[in-house]
């Protein structure tokens, strides 16, 4: 057991310094998570989607460049990530119009 001492205060202290590492990367998310100016069906789903927690989890930053492919009409990442990258990243919404019928019919 005595053997075993070492190696679990090296496992505790690196969990600390991850918990640490993660509360510096998603200090601020808060204020935009929470904000009013979202709309209200989308703070709703945050019980349910954890938006904190997953930003927190990709490891989002207020500086980052983030390219969300095919963002939901709803916008309940948009109404997040948008706000919170504006002074200091860039949040880009890669979405796609869908092709007019005839263009349709004519490709196989």
């Amino acid at each position: 057991m005595a053997s075993l001492k070492p190696l679990l205060v090296k496992v505790l202290s690196l969990a600390l310094l991850v918990s640490a590492e993660t509360q510096c990367l998603a200090s601020g998310l808060e204020p935009f998570i929470d904000s009013q100016e979202r709309t209200e069906p989308n703070r709703a789903r945050d019980i349910y989607r954890h938006p904190f927690e997953v930003l927190t989890f990709f490891g989002v930053r207020d500086n980052a460049t983030l390219v969300e492919i095919w963002p939901a009409p709803d916008g309940y990442w948009t109404e997040i990530l948008a706000p919170y990258l504006k002074d200091h990243g860039h949040y880009i919404a890669a979405g796609f119009e869908p092709a007019p019928k005839y263009q349709k019919a004519n490709t196989a």
